[in-house]
C-alpha cells in the first residue's frame, strides 16, 4: 500500500486552515478551552492540594519545594481520551463545517483503547528518547496521526492505528516537524502574559490568574491543531492540492479552495448525527466531482471521509504532481 509526501510549504497549510477557521475562531478557542480547563486546570489544581512537600539542606541552607504527581497522573489518563475528542472535533469541522463540542469527549465512550494508544506511545517515545533527544522526537511525530486514524478507522487496534500512523508518517516527518516549528514565534507571543507565572502557582487564586492568561497559547494550540488537521488530510488525499485557477470551473458550485479565495463546499449537514456505538459520526453530503481536476490547476479540493462519514476513498493512480508513493519501510 503507498501513501503521498506531502510537499505543499508550511505556509500554504497554514493557509489552508486559516480558511478552515475563518469565522470560527470562537467556537474553535472555545473548544480547546474546554479541554484545557478540564484537563489542564484540573491537573494543576489536583497538584496544589495533593502535593508532596520536601525540604533539600543545600550548603546555601534548607530549600522547600513541592511535588504534585496525582494531577500528572490524571492529565496523563485522559489524555488519550481528549487526543482523540480533539482529532473527531477538528475532523468534522474540517470535512462537515460543524463544530460539535460533544465530540470533545467521546473518546471517554472508547476510554480503553485511546488510553492503551497513549500508553505505548508514551513507552514508544520514552525508549527511543534513552538513545538521545532526537530520536525521541521523531519517534513522537511518527506516532502523531495514531488518534486521527482512530477516527477514521473506529474498529482499528490501539496497535493498528499506531503502526497506520507510522506508515503515512514516512516520508512526512520532516514536513511535520517544519509545520510546529512554524508556530514557534506564535508560541513566544502567546506565552508571555502567562510566563511570568509559571513558577508563582502557589494558590488556588494564582492558578486561576494563570488559567485566564494562559487563553492566547491556548488560541494557537487550536490554530496549530487545526494545521496539523489539513496535513493528515493532504497525506491521506483528502484534501487535494492542483496548480491554477482553471480548477475551480470544474467544480459543480464551488467545493474549492483557489489561491487566497475561499468557495463554500457542497455539504448538507441537516443529517449529522452523533453515533455512539463505536460507529463513524455521519453527515449526509453532496460529494464534490473530483475526476475533472486539470493537472494544471491550483486550489483545494476537501473530500469527505471515513471519520465524519465513510464513503469509498477515491482511487489513487500510481503518480502525480500532487507527490510520490513510497514503500511501507519506516527508517529512523
Amino acid at each position: 500500500m503507498s501513501h503521498y509526501i506531502v510537499t505543499e510549504p508550511s505556509a500554504k497549510i497554514r493557509q489552508i486552515a486559516r480558511q478552515e477557521i475563518n469565522g470560527k475562531w470562537m467556537q474553535l478557542v472555545t473548544a480547546f478551552l474546554i479541554v484545557f480547563v478540564v484537563q489542564g486546570l484540573v491537573s494543576m489544581l489536583l497538584n496544589h492540594f495533593f502535593a508532596i512537600h520536601r525540604t533539600i539542606y543545600t550548603a546555601f541552607g534548607p530549600l522547600d519545594y513541592s511535588v504534585g504527581y496525582v494531577g500528572d497522573l490524571f492529565s496523563f489518563a485522559v489524555s488519550g481520551a481528549f487526543s482523540y475528542g480533539v482529532a473527531l472535533f477538528l475532523l468534522t469541522m474540517v470535512r462537515t463545517g460543524d463544530m460539535n463540542n460533544s465530540l470533545l469527549f467521546e473518546g471517554f465512550s472508547r476510554f480503553g483503547k485511546v488510553f492503551l494508544i497513549s500508553l505505548i506511545i508514551a513507552v514508544k517515545v520514552f525508549l527511543w528518547s534513552l538513545l538521545l533527544v532526537v530520536p525521541g522526537i521523531i519517534a513522537g511525530i511518527r506516532y502523531s496521526m495514531a488518534y486521527y486514524v482512530l477516527a477514521d478507522n473506529p474498529d482499528y487496534s490501539a496497535n493498528q492505528c499506531i503502526e497506520e500512523s507510522k506508515r503515512i508518517m514516512n516520508g512526512n516527518k520532516m514536513k511535520y516537524f517544519c509545520l510546529t516549528l512554524s508556530f514557534i514565534g506564535w508560541y513566544i507571543l502567546a506565552s508571555i502574559p502567562s510566563g511570568y507565572m509559571v513558577n508563582e502557582r502557589t494558590s488556588v487564586i494564582k492558578i486561576l490568574i494563570y488559567a485566564v492568561l494562559y487563553i492566547p497559547v491556548i488560541a494557537v494550540n487550536a490554530y496549530r491543531q487545526t494545521a496539523v488537521t489539513a496535513l493528515y488530510e493532504l497525506i491521506n488525499r483528502n484534501l487535494v492540492v492542483s496548480d491554477g485557477p482553471a480548477f475551480e470551473n470544474a467544480m459543480p458550485s464551488g467545493g474549492a479552495y483557489g489561491g487566497d479565495s475561499y468557495a463554500d463546499r457542497q455539504y448538507d449537514n441537516t443529517n449529522y448525527e452523533n453515533n455512539r456505538g463505536g460507529e463513524p459520526y455521519g453527515a449526509s453530503y453532496d460529494d464534490v466531482a473530483s475526476d475533472a481536476q486539470p493537472p494544471e490547476s491550483r486550489s483545494y479540493e476537501s473530500r469527505p471521509s471515513s471519520a465524519v462519514i465513510k464513503p469509498s476513498r477515491p482511487s489513487r493512480p500510481d503518480d502525480d504532481s500532487f507527490g510520490a508513493p513510497i514503500d511501507e519501510k519506516d527508517e529512523l
